[in-house]
């Protein structure tokens, strides 16, 4: 079971597949059209209507459906309860693996510890990427039993882990520029995504016909590029990733990723206020 939504439950579900997992997701009320409900085995409405965000925090409901559809673990995602120590016991899985986060003076070599994430980063694709581990696959078989040594993962030591190229990591929102950024709302009309060598997308409401609600984060989309050097992993960030946001009477706003100018690309959004 996934105890969250969006791209992040989406994910889950996929390594989950890939290891041949059944899978479980729960969905709010006013998630009830959201895209992660379809992407897993069986999904299961937490909380009633008008509770969007009390639902996924609710406790006693998640571990009791969780024991009810005699699930044996539960994946907290990031944000929601995926920092929360009750969730923890009450799913006795207490002490579930953490990220460390360094800035590195690249003239000095000098390291800045910055913080400690006892959970799955938002950012967790970039190290996927340069390094080949799929570290949601790598977090279930771990809560099986497996070491990190195990064929299963492949890591049997620091040396194991090798970085390759340079990635960079955007992420699409649907925040309305001209209102002070504020997460917007209103079914996606048309939705059309890019795609080619080094490019990644880890989508959660991103479909034709989709409804974006007011409740949520405001991510619809995290894409990823990859390349050898770190200057074409940002050309193809340059190249791949517009997302415009057209309604009546208002022109076509454009975002400048990563500080790039950007040109109308292959990935294009049209979302209208309902």
């Amino acid at each position: 079971m996934v105890a969250n939504r969006g791209e992040i439950a989406i994910c889950v579900f996929r390594s989950a597949h890939e290891l041949g997992i059944r899978t479980v997701a729960v969905y709010s009320h006013e998630d009830r059209f959201a895209l992660h409900r379809l992407k897993a085995d069986e999904a299961y409405q937490v909380g009633k209507a008008g509770e969007p965000i009390r639902s996924y925090l609710d406790i006693p409901a998640i571990v009791g459906l969780a024991q009810e559809k005699q699930v044996d673990a539960i994946h907290p995602g990031y944000g929601f309860l995926s920092e929360n120590a009750e969730f923890a016991r009450a799913c006795a899985q207490a002490g579930n693996a953490g990220t460390v986060e360094f800035l590195v003076d690249d003239e000095s070599g000098t390291f800045y510890f910055i913080e400690v994430n006892p959970r799955l980063q938002v950012e967790h694709t970039i190290t996927e990427i340069v390094t080949g581990i799929d570290i949601v696959k790598s977090q279930i078989l771990i809560a099986q039993g497996c070491e990190l040594a195990d064929p299963d993962i492949g890591i049997a030591g620091q040396e194991s882990i090798q970085a390759q190229g340079h990635a960079i990591q955007c992420r699409i929102t649907s925040e309305d520029l001209t209102n002070n950024f504020t997460p917007d709302y209103g079914r996606i009309t048309h939705y059309r995504s890019s795609g080619g060598p080094g490019l990644r997308l880890d989508g959660g409401s991103t479909t034709t016909g989709a409804i974006i609600t007011p409740f949520y984060d405001s991510l619809l989309v995290k894409i990823s590029a990859h390349a050898r050097r770190f200057k074409d992993a940002a050309l193809r960030i340059k190249m791949e990733t517009t997302l415009y946001a057209e309604r009546p009477g208002r022109v076509a706003e454009v975002i400048a990723i990563v500080g790039l100018q950007v040109k109308a690309g292959d990935l294009l959004l049209k979302m209208t206020s309902e």
